[in-house]
């Protein structure tokens, strides 16, 4: 994946010394980088541009650091945002903003590259979530597959239970919101029910009791053997809660 960054601080030499860092740190092409020299530049263009993060320099006059992210909390309050400064003490005043990290700038060709290698391993994680759509009694929505513990099928329409949720779906039969899900992580125990393998927190005999489920589901006679076998593979993934 190509990560494009938003770099604001009002120091040019400060703009070389990342794009540098970032060439020599880590695979070529690895992050488009675009600088702003000022709040107001980064603002005037940000509707128009999608970021995976931000690198703020914290002192800028007119618009600072802190001011500038909180401004961007109405834009998009997921953006992870990296906070520069050359003064410790700024940075508990950024204290409770969508922040990843403050780095000093004295530290900064030691300390940019792992933490914004930590920040890549949870960008890619979030990059690579399935996200299905379905039409409910909240609408059309659309929930990430990690999120759905089991669709039941009750009151003649799939349900789907989240960890918070549950709602009903219209206009499918639940093999066809079995067809729509993944393979590897979701399996239908009985004609009734369909289990994300992310949930199950034990079976017993052919029972599957899940976590944040209250009712015990029974496993098909004739799908007890499959049904143990997924499991144990994806357990041996590593995949579980």
């Amino acid at each position: 994946s190509v990560f494009k960054v938003a770099l604001v601080d009002d120091n040019p030499s400060i703009h070389s010394i990342i794009r540098k860092l970032l060439n020599d740190s880590f695979a070529v092409n690895k992050f488009e980088l675009k600088s702003y020299y000022s709040a107001e530049d980064l603002l005037e263009d940000y509707s128009n541009s999608h970021f995976s993060f931000l690198l703020l320099d914290i002192e800028m006059p007119e618009t600072n650091g802190i001011e500038l992210s909180e401004k961007l909390q109405f834009l998009n309050h997921k953006i992870p945002i990296i906070f520069l400064t050359s003064y410790e003490h700024y940075m508990k005043d950024a204290f409770g903003l969508n922040v990843h990290s403050y780095i000093l700038k004295d530290n900064m060709i030691e300390e940019l590259p792992s933490v914004i290698r930590k920040l890549l391993v949870t960008l890619e994680v979030i990059e690579n979530r399935i996200q299905v759509s379905f039409n409910t009694d909240m609408g059309n929505i659309k929930l990430y597959e990690e999120d759905i513990v089991c669709v039941y099928f009750e009151d003649r329409r799939p349900t789907i239970y989240t960890k918070k949720i549950k709602v009903r779906v219209y206009g499918e039969a639940l093999y066809s919101v079995y067809e729509k899900l993944s393979s590897d992580m979701f399996l239908q125990p009985n004609s009734g029910v369909i289990v994300n393998l992310k949930y199950i927190k034990t079976i017993q005999e052919m029972i599957i009791y899940l976590n944040f489920f209250p009712f015990p589901i029974t496993i098909s006679r004739s799908k007890i053997r499959v049904i143990k076998s997924k499991y144990t593979e994806f357990l041996a993934r590593g995949d579980s809660l």
